[in-house]
């Protein structure tokens, strides 16, 4: 893999590293490691603080399921050019 491919696939993995924030160390290894080792799929933690226009859908056996919109959307295309999520 050419330095410049690599440095394309490269960016977006630092800022998820600069931007992750810590909670649980169980959970945060999960999310690391899906944000640092696959390109195309990943992990996402959003804080419920993100979430708008909750809605209950439906109660199960084991808990209850609700829909939301998110804020801030979600980090899925990398802007080279601005180097940002764009």
């Amino acid at each position: 893999m050419s330095q410049e491919i690599e440095k394309l696939v490269y960016c977006p993995k630092e800022h998820f590293i600069k931007e992750f924030v810590t909670w649980d160390d169980e959970i945060d290894e999960i999310i690391r490691k899906s944000q640092i080792v696959s390109i195309y799929e990943k992990v996402h933690w959003i804080p419920y603080d993100n979430f708008q226009i909750i809605k209950h859908v439906a109660d199960g056996d084991h808990g209850s399921v609700y829909s939301a919109e998110i804020e801030n959307g979600i980090k899925s295309d990398w802007n080279f050019i601005k180097q940002d999520w764009g």
